[in-house]
């Protein structure tokens, strides 16, 4: 605010263009930071919906294919499943936990 002040105070606010001038580029200034925060929220949750639903696609194919793996105890399909899964969907991790939240 001490900017906005300082700056304000070197205008010669006397003259009617200046307060014109003012009057026509606080409301636009205001209309463009706010239309600024808006489309960024936006953007930003358009993009989070669209990694939550790349997770969700990846559950959804793992849980198909993955309890045959793991109910016969075969701990290298199962990390094959892991991996082919998280590369394909460009994912950062993916592991799997029992009902009880323990990592399997």
């Amino acid at each position: 605010m001490g900017f906005l002040r300082r700056f304000l105070n070197r205008l010669p606010l006397h003259s009617i263009r200046c307060r014109l001038l003012m009057i026509a580029l606080l409301p636009a200034l205001l209309i463009e930071f706010g239309m600024l925060a808006y489309f960024t929220t936006r953007t930003l949750a358009t993009a989070e919906d669209a990694l939550q639903a790349r997770a969700f696609n990846a559950a959804r194919h793992l849980s198909a294919a993955l309890p045959y793996a793991l109910l016969n105890g075969n701990a290298a399909q199962t990390a094959a499943l892991l991996a082919a899964e998280s590369q394909k969907n460009s994912l950062s991790f993916v592991h799997v936990s029992d009902a009880n939240g323990h990592l399997i």
